[in-house]
């Protein structure tokens, strides 16, 4: 799964966040690629690196999200993406 600025994750232990920028960070002399997360709730703002290991948490806890809205909903998981995606741009 890719993402791109404008996107709206799942954080986990903070949430529903939307993607504001994609950042190239020298750390130890190495190049790393951070998404810069604005929390939907409060005022913060997160940078998670963009490894695979994070794109996978991330995706993950959405379809964790979309998995559990689907049942309280009694819809499938298509349904539940839709309206998850709709609720979140609000």
């Amino acid at each position: 799964m890719s993402f791109k600025v404008g996107d709206t994750v799942v954080y986990p232990h903070h949430g529903a966040a939307r993607i504001e920028a994609v950042e190239t960070r020298t750390i130890k002399g190495e190049d790393k690629t951070y998404l810069v997360l604005k929390v939907d709730k409060g005022d913060l703002t997160v940078r998670v690196p963009a490894d695979n290991g994070e794109k996978r948490m991330l995706a993950k806890a959405r379809q964790i999200l979309v998995s559990e809205l689907a049942l309280a909903e009694k819809t499938n998981e298509d349904k539940a993406e839709a309206l998850l995606d709709e609720v979140l741009a609000n």
